[in-house]
């Protein structure tokens, strides 16, 4: 789709000050997140939202309810605010909000309605049809390992204006934090994280609007209320054109028929990318399905040459991913046409973790930034979004980024004799990890 406008926001420094400055004149603010933490960070943010609500702005905020849930405190703190409007109740920082006159739709909670309505229909289905009842029962696992992973930082703006921000960034110290030194969150002890996200202006954006409208109707069983919607809509000029971009806005939600969605896209841009020419990843958890390995053995048979960089051990925050990613290396490195980077941790820099979801194909080709990993979360199980963007000027400055990302000071080559070197018990591990353990990594 064209006539947009784009802008890359290298880390979280940058993504965080345009969502504060794109704040200070929103006419409505809709925000969906995976990770919403009572920090820092996250209270800030939402202070600054919850002040725009007061001021009249139709806000929207959704936000996953498992992805704030990573441990017991974490469920006791939501449970004690439980009502029966919110059986499970929320956390601190979100139901500040919704007293601030915040709309909160909470997405992927226990007794959700589409989870309640399949429950149903499978009872039903046992009494006519058993077996179908018992494989939908083990298809139907994925709702409990399903997330909403995508996130949208949308604000309107006078004359219709709409801006919408993409990418990996959550809202929590570690993202809002990233690329500035030595800064830690004070309670949780965090420092920033390496992420990238991207902002959009024109018709894009305007799908993005949907996309999150057609999210809360998905998770609820029904369309947001009308008198919302609309109090939204009619502050959108659909006709204006920001800029000559061309974009695709690509989505996922498997647990609604568009499973492995990404993995295709994917796939088919490595299969685009002309032939000899160099094709680049960078994902936090590099555990890619045998498809898509295929692909990337196809591109380097035909001449083609391809570059992965991912978290080390000691950058990564799942450790068992860091296996995979070996396994799936050694066996992506029969030449030398495929090289991994695995980064280095620089607290002093605010980038202790890769976050980032990135992709270049080809020399002046198309990129790829989004919420996406190459895993199986992303393709199989989650909601996830990428924008597919080719242009010259972004591509410039996307390359000059990647050149800092794999410069030695921040990430280190790993020979093809280190990955062939570990032990039989290591390599049984990453085979593991990355074959017989693959769908739920």
């Amino acid at each position: 789709m064209g006539g947009n406008s784009i802008d890359l926001l290298i880390n979280g420094e940058a993504a965080f000050a345009r969502r504060y400055e794109n704040l200070e004149t929103a006419t409505f603010v809709l925000v969906k997140t995976f990770i919403w933490t009572d920090d820092a960070a996250g209270r800030k943010m939402a202070d600054t939202i919850a002040e725009r609500a007061r001021a009249g702005i139709p806000v929207i905020v959704q936000y996953d309810v498992k992805g704030n849930i990573g441990s017991v405190a974490d469920v006791q703190d939501m449970l004690s605010r439980a009502s029966t409007a919110h059986p499970v109740g929320e956390p601190k920082v979100i139901a500040d909000m919704r007293a601030a006159g915040v709309t909160i739709v909470a997405t992927n909670s226990p007794g959700r309605p589409m989870e309640l309505k399949e429950w149903v229909e499978n009872s039903k289905r046992f009494f006519h049809s058993p077996g179908e009842a018992v494989l939908r029962s083990l298809e139907s696992l994925v709702l409990f390992d399903h997330v909403d992973h995508d996130k949208y930082f949308v604000t309107g703006h006078e004359g219709g204006e709409v801006r919408a921000i993409l990418g990996g960034l959550n809202i929590a110290s570690e993202y809002a934090f990233g690329g500035i030194p030595n800064v830690k969150d004070p309670e949780t002890g965090r420092g920033g994280w390496r992420d990238t996200d991207i902002e959009i202006q024109g018709p894009t954006a305007l799908l993005v609007v949907d996309e999150f409208f057609e999210d809360i109707g998905r998770h609820q069983g029904e369309p947001a209320s009308k008198p919302l919607r609309t109090a939204i809509y009619e502050r959108i000029d659909a006709t204006i054109h920001a800029g000559d971009v061309n974009l695709r806005l690509v989505t996922n939600n498997p647990l609604f028929g568009e499973r492995e969605h990404m993995d295709r896209v994917f796939r088919i841009l490595i299969q685009a990318t002309p032939k000899k020419e160099h094709i680049f990843f960078s994902t936090p958890y590099f555990a890619p399905s045998k498809e898509l390995r295929k692909a990337m053995h196809d591109h380097m048979d035909s001449g083609g040459t391809i570059s992965v960089l991912t978290n080390s051990s000691d950058s990564s925050d799942i450790t068992v991913i860091t296996d995979a990613g070996r396994y799936s290396a050694r066996e992506l490195m029969k030449t030398d046409r495929f090289v991994l980077y695995e980064r280095k941790p620089r607290p002093d820099l605010g980038e202790q973790m890769l976050h980032q979801k990135v992709a270049s194909f080809g020399t002046h080709g198309p990129m790829a930034i989004g919420s996406a990993n190459l895993d199986a979360q992303s393709f199989v199980h989650n909601g996830e979004a990428v924008v597919v963007v080719q242009d010259e000027k972004l591509r410039k400055d996307f390359d000059a980024m990647v050149a800092v990302d794999i410069d030695p000071s921040r990430a280190r080559r790993i020979p093809r004799s280190e990955l062939n070197a570990p032990s039989m018990l290591e390599r049984l591990r990453q085979f593991s990890a990355g074959e017989l353990a693959w769908y739920w990594l």
